[in-house]
């Protein structure tokens, strides 16, 4: 389970006003990425990506950055850190592409 709290959600807003009206593409990037990076600087936080605009020489996607813990019961927990456009899918290991995608 990944969250998005009300402090985390005013921090995107705050750095990044833009997203106000993608809140529901912030949900959609993590329950169907086009891909997910390892970040660089922290094992336990991942980097989801999703396409928002497409066009010849162009890519506008949406970035979400997930932080993951243990949670007692078992499994992880996630907290989206921030979230922000981009136009390049970069920062880190691939941990998963869909199948259709090949690099």
């Amino acid at each position: 389970m990944v969250a998005l709290t009300e402090e985390r959600w005013g921090h995107i807003l705050q750095g990044h006003p833009e997203m106000a009206a993608h809140e529901d593409d912030i949900a959609g990037c993590i329950q169907a990425p086009d891909m997910i990076l390892q970040c660089e600087r922290d094992r336990n936080t991942e980097l989801f990506y999703k396409r928002l605009q497409r066009s010849p020489g162009y890519c506008l996607s949406i970035k979400v950055v997930v932080r993951f813990s243990d949670i007692p019961s078992g499994g992880t927990s996630g907290e989206v850190i921030t979230s922000f456009k981009v136009q390049n899918m970069v920062g880190g290991s691939i941990l998963w592409l869909p199948a259709h995608l090949t690099l």
